[in-house]
């Protein structure tokens, strides 16, 4: 399957080259992260045809875990089941410390759970199908395991304009999935 990820020892080597404007990235707080997503979700809203849905904050990704990565979701209303924050969204996300399996200091990803009572195997095997079709473009990169498949794209090095790149390849994830999601639900 396409995807693989950045060793472990190579992420931390670039971490002396990210620029964040005033924010150090090993530094930033919930309330800062928060912050930038907002700024996000703004500059995503105004592309979209439809109202968008956030997080009002970010939130602990895996807070059983007890680690500093940080999520922000986004969602909304469209023909399609994929727009529930319980099951089915878009993130943002923050891994100051190279917590989660999928390495990168910020990534763009959208989730889909398998496991739950509002899907089944068909609708599971046609997301899992959409997602992978888009792997390898704009660098984002397809995981599937027992309870869940998603897409991501990983930020590694962060320019000066990240948020600009950030909202742009959310933007782009939003069309290229969006619209094939609602065509489940008509089914």
């Amino acid at each position: 399957m396409p995807g693989g990820t950045a060793s472990p020892a190579r992420w931390r080597d670039f971490s002396k080259h990210f620029s964040f404007a005033a924010i150090k990235p090993k530094n930033m707080n919930m309330q800062q992260f928060t912050d930038e997503c907002l700024k996000i979700h703004q500059g995503v809203s105004r592309r979209m045809p439809l109202t968008l849905k956030s997080d009002k904050g970010a939130t602990l990704d895996k807070p059983e875990r007890k680690t500093k990565t940080l999520k922000f979701c986004i969602w909304g209303q469209s023909n399609g089941f994929c727009w529930d924050r319980n099951y089915a969204s878009y993130h943002i996300v923050y891994d100051p410390d190279g917590n989660l399996d999928q390495k990168g200091l910020l990534q763009v990803r959208f989730m889909f759970f398998l496991n739950r009572k509002q899907t089944d195997k068909s609708l599971n095997k046609a997301v899992e199908k959409i997602l992978y079709r888009l792997a390898g473009q704009r660098q984002f990169k397809f995981v599937l395991d027992d309870k869940i498949v998603f897409l991501y794209r990983p930020y590694y090095q962060l320019s000066s304009k990240w948020r600009k790149a950030v909202t742009a390849d959310l933007v782009w994830l939003i069309n290229e999935t969006l619209p094939r999601f609602d065509k489940l639900k008509s089914r």
